[in-house]
């Protein structure tokens, strides 16, 4: 239902009637009921005049009277707005839930990865322990294996000589690498020379016998041939 509002009176002395009537009364449908309320639009001359509209406008305000800028502001025209503002309230409540979980599972998940780099970090270092352990020693082995290596063809000549004359190639390659050091040298030179006498020794008494037949007279002077040798050719070393 609607009511209409008070016309506030002009100022006047007390115990006068009449005078110029206030603007036209204005209604505004309130829920739950229509209330009457003071036109707050009024011009500010016409509100500050006088006690008696004042006392008038308390009166009305008394019986429960809203300006329509205040109506307007809390949406008293909108029954479901506390409803949609109650429900936006539970809403926003329920996302600064979520993000206060979300906030304590990261900082869990914080704490669970920092563990987990400080374990890598650990498991690192004894890797990198290990490493420099591993290549300390490689290089002491590297060092020693010279020696090592020597140490290990005196104890093993004959499984050495195996592998250095395994094949055709393996044996020239192993003499040239002997020829280079001076002992090794001397001691091709001496078999070279042990199979050249041989061989020559061999050769002069073939050729002798030869002539011998074609001249019964031969001799070595008279031909002017080498005298053969009586004494063998002596290899460099043992030949058993």
């Amino acid at each position: 239902m609607e009511f209409e509002e008070f016309a506030i009176p002009e100022d006047q002395p007390a115990g006068e009637t009449g005078g110029s009537q206030a603007n036209p009364a204005r209604t505004f449908s309130v829920n739950p009921e229509t209330v009457e309320i003071l036109d707050e639009d009024e011009p500010h001359e016409d509100r500050s005049k006088g006690k008696e509209k004042e006392k008038a406008g308390r009166r009305v305000k008394k019986a429960g009277e809203i300006g329509p800028l205040t109506v307007d502001r809390l949406g008293l025209g909108s029954p479901s707005e506390f409803a949609r503002l109650k429900k936006e309230q539970e809403e926003m409540a329920l996302i600064l839930k979520s993000q206060a979980d979300e906030l304590i599972r990261l900082s869990g998940l914080a704490g669970t990865l920092k563990t987990e780099i400080s374990q890598l970090k650990e498991e690192n270092g004894r890797l990198m322990d290990g490493i420099s352990e591993a290549q300390r020693e490689a290089a002491e082995k590297e060092e020693t294996f010279p020696g090592r290596a020597v140490a290990w063809v005196e104890e093993n000549k004959g499984v050495a000589a195996r592998v250095m004359t395994a094949t055709p190639e393996t044996t020239m390659e192993s003499f040239r690498l002997l020829y280079r050091e001076p002992e090794g040298k001397k001691m091709i030179t001496g078999i070279g020379s042990f199979g050249f006498k041989s061989g020559q020794k061999k050769d002069m008494i073939a050729s002798h016998r030869v002539l011998l037949r074609r001249d019964p007279n031969f001799s070595a002077a008279s031909y002017g041939l080498a005298p053969i040798l009586e004494e063998e050719p002596t290899p460099p070393f043992p030949l058993d």
